[in-house]
């Protein structure tokens, strides 16, 4: 059974390198100063669109607003021909990562190439197992900075303007953001347990849950404590992982917009980013695709315009059945663990079992994406399993665990 390689309910996709060289650096519209409806998935509420680097095949990609530059998958570096010249070590949400250091690179995302860029390699296969998608690499803030940046999360489309072409309609909630070390951050108010309190968060494209608290700010406010019911669990990315615990805040208010009872990882662990008083958590995919959002960087401002999702309740898995992709085309489903005491550990699924079929669907017809989703929908679901040669079935109950 292989090693538990990510944490599943929150993947943060931080590299943040010791000094991003950004002077030089080029993003030019080659037709339009604007490129519209860029078709992008959304596995775990990340951005993932295709684009390529010096004139190689077009791979995925993650529009990630928490990474300070852009990372690139090892493999991919090599077939398109690219060397590292150096390495550096960049902190991450909780730990540290070496990467390569490549320059002189131009990434291409549609009628957009970014130039001259510093680029740093890292193996990122991790990635591609947790999300069911081949992960080629993460387009950070040397890009995204010199763009603004419109994701609708419904239509799962992005649109990108050079940023004298923008021009706001008047009818989105205006936040004002602060760019520190190349990353944003904003101020807003989370309300737990009895505490109201004004936080510095930072806006993270490339967290896949809705909220995580740095433990410094947890550990001043006495908040696993405030929370009535918690789960343990792991967080981080690259760069390694951390002790956390998993529980619903009262609400989120960003903007003018109150998002009710969203899930947060309070952190516990001592090291890496989520370990910092710099600022107090962060803000991540499952609470922004509840709006329309356009991310204006160079302008120090998140454009907001809440949806009908803002209203749906927040979910996370109940069977406890952690799930990663397997095979050369990621097909497979594999359980890589199973929570002790969860309802699959009841039924008496064990870490190393493929999903064979879902409620009567092969399992490669579902995909690890629809599973996820299942498997966070209260209600009945039966699976049928292999382990070895064994084909057995089990039904599982599921009901919310926070």
């Amino acid at each position: 059974m292989p090693a538990s390689l990510l944490p599943r309910l929150f993947v943060s996709l931080i590299l943040c390198t010791a000094a991003v060289a950004i002077q030089g650096q080029e993003v030019r519209f080659t037709a339009t100063n604007v490129v519209r409806d860029i078709p992008f998935r959304s596995p775990n509420n990340l951005i993932v669109l295709q684009a390529s680097l010096n004139g190689a095949s077009a791979g995925w990609f993650i529009f990630d607003t928490g990474a300070e530059s852009t990372v690139i998958d090892t493999k991919y570096a090599a077939s398109a021909g690219l060397r590292t010249s150096g390495k550096t070590v960049g902190n991450g949400a909780a730990g540290s990562a070496t990467a390569g250091v490549i320059k002189g690179v131009t990434l291409r995302l549609g009628t957009i190439e970014a130039s001259v860029l510093t680029v740093y390699a890292l193996p990122l296969r991790s990635l591609a197992l947790t999300f069911g998608l081949p992960i080629s690499g993460i387009i950070g803030n040397d890009v995204i900075t010199q763009t603004v940046a419109e994701v609708n999360y419904t239509d799962q489309r992005l649109t990108l303007y050079e940023p004298g072409a923008f021009h706001a309609r008047g009818t989105e909630q205006v936040v004002p953001l602060t760019i520190e070390e190349n990353l944003p951050f904003t101020r807003a108010t989370v309300l737990i347990g009895g505490h109201t309190l004004d936080s510095k968060m930072e806006i993270d494209t490339g967290s896949t849950g809705a909220m995580l608290l740095n433990s410094p700010f947890v550990r001043k406010y006495g908040l696993i404590a405030a929370i009535d019911k918690s789960i343990v669990t792991r967080t981080g990315g690259l760069g390694g992982t951390g002790s956390s615990r998993a529980g619903r805040v009262k609400a989120l208010k960003i903007g003018d917009s109150f998002v009710a009872e969203p899930l947060a990882v309070l952190y516990t662990g001592t090291k890496g980013d989520n370990a910092s008083s710099d600022y107090d958590g962060l803000i991540g995919g499952a609470i922004l695709r509840r709006f329309n959002v356009t991310i204006d960087l160079a302008g120090r401002r998140l454009l907001l315009e809440p949806t009908a999702r803002l209203s749906e309740p927040f979910e996370t898995d109940m069977s406890g059945l952690e799930l990663l992709a397997d095979g050369d085309d990621l097909s497979r489903i594999l359980i890589d663990d199973v929570k002790p005491g969860s309802a699959a550990a009841k039924g008496g699924i064990r870490g190393g079992d493929y999903v064979r079929s879902v409620d009567g669907r092969p399992a490669g017809e579902v995909g690890i994406q629809e599973l996820r989703r299942i498997l966070r929908t209260p209600g009945p679901v039966d699976l049928e399993l292999t382990r070895g040669r064994r084909v057995f079935s089990v039904h599982l109950a599921l009901r919310r665990v926070i």
